[in-house]
Formats: structure tokens, C-alpha cells, sequence
């Protein structure tokens, strides 16, 4: 397995504050996709930044880049364009110790 930083932001500049009903449902589909593969142990940590420039950053454990890159691919609210992703391979210097 390889880790990958998964990163996203959003596709139009007024959605964290003011989004549409479908960036709202397309949100929630996104959420659900990275809970069930966080829940599977593909994705092992996730977060968000609060302010701008708004960024959704999880790492994600696949076997190759071709494996990464269909992860992003299948993400709904990155396939419907609500997101723009990419995804980058990482080496974890220290390892995440639990919530703060």
C-alpha cells in the first residue's frame, strides 16, 4: 500500500459560504463516500480548513497511482465538478498520534 494526500477545493469561489441546493447534496454524497472509506481503512485521517482558501485534505491508503487517481475520480462531488481534487503521493514523517 502507498499513502496519497487527497486535496480538494472548491469549484466556485461562493460555495463554503453560500451553496446551491445541488453543491449541498453533492457535499453530503462526498461525505458519504469518505466516511464509508473511512470506515473500510482506505482513508485514515481527513480534515478542513476553516477559512480561505478552503481545502478538503485526507490521506488515503491504495496499492498504486492508477488506484489513487480512480479514488479521486470517484469521489460524486468531484465527478459532478462541485470540487476540483488532486491527489499526490506521500511519505508520512510522523505518524498521526490521535485527536488533540
Amino acid at each position: 500500500m502507498s499513502t496519497w494526500l487527497y486535496q480538494i477545493s472548491p469549484a466556485r469561489a461562493g460555495m463554503p459560504d453560500a451553496p446551491t441546493p445541488e453543491e449541498e447534496a453533492l457535499v453530503g454524497a462526498h461525505f458519504a463516500y469518505l466516511s464509508a472509506a473511512h470506515a473500510q481503512g482506505t482513508v485514515t485521517w481527513v480534515a478542513r480548513t476553516l477559512t480561505a482558501p478552503h481545502l478538503g485534505l485526507a490521506t488515503v491508503e491504495v496499492g498504486d497511482e492508477v488506484a489513487a487517481q480512480a479514488f479521486l475520480a470517484g469521489d460524486p462531488a468531484v465527478a459532478a465538478g462541485a470540487f476540483v481534487g488532486r491527489i499526490q503521493p506521500l511519505s508520512v514523517v510522523f505518524p498521526h498520534r490521535g485527536a488533540a
